[in-house]
Parts: C-alpha cells; sequence; structure tokens
C-alpha cells in the first residue's frame, strides 16, 4: 500500500511540474475533474465482470499548439464482484466457492491530444495516453486472503468532446480503452488487464 501511494504521488507532482512550469508554453492550461463508469474487457472480465461505478479521473492539459495538448492523466477505478464461478490457479486446477474479487486500477500516463474546430467552439478531440497501470488485485475465498500490487506498462486511446460552459470552464466527455502490456493475476495466471471507460468531467483553464 505503501509502495502504489509513493508511486503515485511521486509521478504525479513530477508530470505536473514539468507539463505546467515550463514558461515556453505561456498558452492556455486546463484541469479536468471527471467521474468515471468502466467496463471490463478481455482477461479483466474473466476475473471480474461487473460494471464499475466507483472512478474518478484528474488530467492536465497544456496547450502547445492552437489544436494539440500534451499532459498528464491519473485515475482510479474500482472493480467488485462477489462470484461463486470456478477460477484457475497457476498449477493447472480451479478454486470454487463464494468469492469476493476485487480490482483496484490506477493509470499514471502522458498524454497527447488533436482537437478539431475552433477555439472556443464545441472541439472533438482524439488523444493517446502513454505509461502504465498499477493494479491491485484482491481474492478472499472464506478466511483465505490473497492480495497482489503490481507495475504494468500499457496505454489508452481516448476519443472524446470539449463543450464550452462559460470563459473559464467546459464539459469534458470522453471514452478510454485502458489496456495493459503484461500482467499477472492474483492466481499466477498470465493476463493482459483491460478496460473501458466512460468519463465526464469539468475543465479548468487555469
Amino acid at each position: 500500500m505503501r509502495t502504489r501511494r509513493l508511486i503515485f504521488w511521486i509521478v504525479f507532482i513530477g508530470v505536473f511540474y514539468f507539463s505546467f512550469s515550463n514558461p515556453l508554453f505561456a498558452q492556455e492550461r486546463y484541469a479536468v475533474v471527471s467521474y468515471q463508469i468502466s467496463q471490463p474487457r478481455t482477461d479483466t472480465a474473466d476475473f471480474i465482470d461487473n460494471t464499475s461505478y466507483l472512478g474518478w479521473g484528474l488530467d492536465f492539459r497544456q496547450m502547445v499548439r492552437e489544436n494539440v495538448s500534451v499532459g498528464g492523466t491519473f485515475a482510479w477505478n474500482i472493480f467488485h464482484e462477489r462470484t461463486s464461478d470456478p477460477i484457475p490457479v497457476n498449477n493447472g486446477g480451479t478454486v470454487t466457492g463464494l468469492q469476493d474479487r476485487t480490482l483496484n486500477a490506477f493509470p499514471i500516463m502522458a498524454n497527447a491530444s488533436y482537437y478539431f474546430g475552433q477555439k472556443g467552439g464545441i472541439r472533438p478531440y482524439l488523444g493517446l495516453n502513454l505509461g502504465g497501470f498499477v493494479f491491485t488485485q484482491t481474492f478472499s475465498i472464506g478466511i483465505w486472503q490473497i492480495e497482489d500490487t503490481r507495475w504494468d506498462w500499457g496505454m489508452a486511446p481516448e476519443a472524446g468532446v470539449v463543450i464550452p460552459l462559460q470563459h473559464d470552464f467546459a464539459l469534458v466527455v470522453s471514452a478510454k480503452y485502458n489496456y495493459a502490456f503484461t500482467g499477472e493475476s492474483v492466481t499466477g495466471q498470465d493476463i493482459n488487464n483491460a478496460y473501458v471507460s466512460l468519463s465526464i468531467g469539468l475543465a479548468f483553464e487555469q
């Protein structure tokens, strides 16, 4: 737990500093606070198949050109399921019985986005987030519990739209496909975690 928090805040402070302290980029800066709903995909859905309604995100974006921004993104998505479905283990067997399965996903990435349309109007955009995830998996059955935390490199293509509300505020609606290049389940299986996140947030111009 302490390691996860330390990694999170080190990267948070580092990306924030390098993205926004450079005086060469004295154009618009945006902070986006969002609520996220996430749906597991591929191997993640094999572990937990429930939609997550517990998620938030924090983005920082620096406009380096009229249609291009760079910055960093951070999020916390929580998945949970209580199930009796069998789960495979690394010795080739399976575990059955009533289980609680939890996955905490922390995407920590740098991003770049391209915006269509004109400044001051509604602006669809396409973006790419590159970095990694801190995944904490918890598996409980009876009095037995296993927890595993690991870092996996990954990416998250993104599409969204920015809708101006007032001079310094905008509504941001977006979708991301979060995909980890490597991974291992809490029971020792090789996996690739993936999930889709739909978010709605407010952008604040700095």
